[in-house]
Parts: C-alpha cells; sequence; structure tokens
C-alpha cells in the first residue's frame, strides 16, 4: 500500500513524501538538507534510495535545501525547463546533478509511479501539480495556487490521497500586519489558497471519491490549523461525509513531519 506523510509545511518551508514498495518520491525541498534527511527517516525512508525529486516550482519555501541536499544525494530531480533554468542560474542546483525537464499535460514515469504534472495559477516562471498513479491507488499534489481552473480539476478528481493547500484566512489576513502589495497577491489569482477556496474545493473532491485529505501550506501568519481544519470538515460533511468512516482529514504541521498515511 502506498504511504504518504508530508516532512514540513507553511510558508517557511515545504516538502513531503509518497512512497510504495521500494520506491519513494520526494516533493520539494524548501527546508535544509538535513532536516529532509531527518523527516525522510522518520517514515523509513532512506534519502539516497529516494527515485525521484520533484519540484513544484522555484520559490525558496520550496527549495531551500535543494543544493546541498542533491549535493549529498544523487537523486533525479523533475522540474519545468523554466524552473531548472532560474535554479541553475542561481546555482541552486549542482553542475552534476541528474536533471529531467518535465511539461505540463505530459505524463512520464519513475519507477512503480505514473506522474502526471499540470500547470498551476502560482507567480513562478513554471509552477505544477502533480497526479501521481501508484499500482491502484493515486495521490494529488495541489499547493500553490491562486484558484482551480476546471482543468486542475479534472485531473485531480477522484485521487484517493490529496495534499490541498488551505493557505490563509481572509479575516486573519484582512487584519495582518503584512504590507498591503504583500496581502493583494496572497489572495489574488496567482497567490494562494484560502481556507474557504480548499473546503469547497475539498466538498467537490470527496464527491468525486477522495477519502484521505491533507491541508498544507498553512500560513503561520495569516491562518490556524483549527481554521483550515474546521472550513473544510464543515464543507465535506454538508457533502455527506463522516469523519473517520468515509473520510479522514488532518493538517500538516509546519516544520515537523505528518504522522504516515496509508491508502
Amino acid at each position: 500500500m502506498p504511504r504518504f506523510f508530508t516532512l514540513a509545511s507553511s510558508s517557511s518551508g515545504n516538502a513531503s513524501c509518497l512512497a510504495e514498495g521500494k520506491s519513494a518520491l520526494l516533493f520539494d525541498c524548501g527546508i535544509s538538507s538535513a532536516a529532509v534527511c531527518r523527516g525522510l527517516e522518520s517514515g523509513n525512508i532512506d534519502s539516497d534510495s529516494l527515485s525521484g525529486l520533484l519540484i513544484t516550482h522555484e520559490h525558496i519555501d520550496h527549495t531551500k535545501g535543494l543544493s546541498v541536499f542533491l549535493k549529498r544525494h544523487p537523486v533525479p530531480l523533475y522540474a519545468t525547463a523554466p524552473v531548472i533554468r532560474l535554479l541553475k542560474k542561481e546555482g541552486r542546483i549542482p553542475e552534476n546533478a541528474i536533471c529531467h525537464e518535465i511539461s505540463p499535460e505530459k505524463p512520464f514515469f519513475v519507477e512503480d509511479f505514473e506522474i502526471l504534472p499540470f500547470a498551476t495559477s502560482h507567480d513562478s516562471v513554471g509552477s505544477l501539480g502533480f497526479l501521481v498513479q501508484s499500482r491502484d491507488r493515486s495521490a494529488a499534489i495541489l499547493t500553490d495556487t491562486g484558484h482551480v481552473s476546471e482543468e486542475m480539476m479534472h485531473h485531480i478528481e477522484g485521487a484517493d490521497l490529496v495534499l490541498l493547500e488551505s493557505n490563509y484566512d481572509p479575516g486573519m489576513l484582512r487584519v495582518g500586519h503584512y504590507p498591503f502589495p504583500l496581502k493583494k497577491r496572497i489572495e489574488g489569482p496567482f497567490g494562494h489558497l484560502s481556507n474557504l477556496q480548499a473546503s469547497e474545493i475539498a466538498a467537490r473532491l470527496f464527491r468525486h471519491g477522495t477519502t484521505r485529505f491533507v491541508l498544507g501550506h498553512i500560513s503561520k501568519e495569516n491562518n490556524l490549523p483549527q481554521l483550515a481544519l474546521q472550513a473544510t470538515l464543515s464543507s465535506i460533511q454538508e457533502a455527506g461525509g463522516r469523519e473517520g468512516i468515509d473520510f479522514l482529514l488532518s493538517a500538516a504541521p509546519p516544520d515537523q513531519p505528518l504522522s504516515v498515511c496509508i491508502f
């Protein structure tokens, strides 16, 4: 059975892992290399045995530990061509790194996983979400997007597990200390998903068969895990779901591994 867990998930740093059998994928490397290794070890994953490292986009909270990690662990890297070019230009990818350019809507295989990248709406040179199909289960990674289009929904509907961004509470963002331009960026079409947006998406996913929900990228400044959880819980319950019976819901901790979810 596949296993999924986050190593860290917030505006300060993001990384998660999907494993099945001897194959394991790391999504993003936005914390230190040492923290990545510790997080993987907590899930019984050897850093040197990773099948691949997939980067959603180039922002520092998704690539902070990338250079050091790849120097110590020669794992194949997968990202869009613009992201790879930018990371190389900024010295965040070692010269000897094994890089594979991927494109939205073009599936590819990494060992036992079939992966479909799809474009997200974020202020990045080439941001992606991922749908990953293992032997008999599927998982989707959807963070860092200002909105979710019908095309994105088409890709992730039916996934057994979804890591879904629930970044901010609108009220907390409105009265928070962030400067006005940053607030507009966060809530704009190329920013992040609010608790309300995430809850509506989760309810639709539930109606299409998703049974495991992990809320991620929860802002430390503009949100609270309990607010994100309550919004999504209420929305799925309104869709007829019974927590612990029909679905499981959790919030990814900002700076420590999430308990492994088997699905």
